[in-house]
């Protein structure tokens, strides 16, 4: 990719994120409702996050640039997983004009928060954390192999292709 293309890309990628801040700026504002957010509680686990993610897989990318929609915003979800007290709460949102094609990643979600979690630690968000004691315990055993897993995704970009690795295990 030339230099040119990278920063057309990471201006219109610029572009999603301050389209997505001011979308929130006005429903904390204006009450103006324009995500829809669903919230869960699961017996505490020692991770936590805040990120948002684009969900459209390559083949899609490629072809809303081939037909001229690429300044279009991509489609994304904005998560937040966070201890607190004996739970951890995840919340998962995105612009409600694409809540339909999001729809895989709100009904996995409900189906196994952990299993979901892991998985878009891997293929979806760069920057997660974890306890030490979460990471002795979880990680460090078999760190190659979840290693190995983060550059199996970002190229094809198919959220869901089942990851190998399971974090929690």
């Amino acid at each position: 990719m030339n230099i040119d293309n990278l920063i057309n890309n990471e201006t219109l990628g610029e572009n999603d994120l301050f389209r997505l801040s001011n979308l929130i700026r006005s429903d904390i504002d204006q009450g103006s409702e324009n995500f829809h957010f669903v919230t869960y509680r699961i017996p505490r686990i020692e991770v936590c996050a805040s990120a948002t993610f684009n969900t459209e897989i390559r083949s899609d990318m490629i072809a809303k640039r081939l037909s001229g929609r690429w300044s279009d915003p991509l489609n994304s979800l904005i998560i937040n997983i966070m201890p607190y007290d004996d739970m951890t709460v995840i919340i998962l949102g995105c612009h409600n004009s694409i809540v339909a094609s999001c729809s895989y990643f709100f009904l996995e979600l409900a189906k196994d928060p952990k299993k979901f979690i892991s998985d878009i630690f891997i293929k979806n968000i760069e920057t997660w954390v974890c306890s030490p004691e979460f990471y002795f315990r979880h990680i460090r055993h078999r760190e190659k192999e979840i290693i190995k897993q983060f550059g199996l995704y970002p190229q094809e970009r198919d959220y869901t292709y089942p990851t190998r690795a399971y974090l929690f295990g």
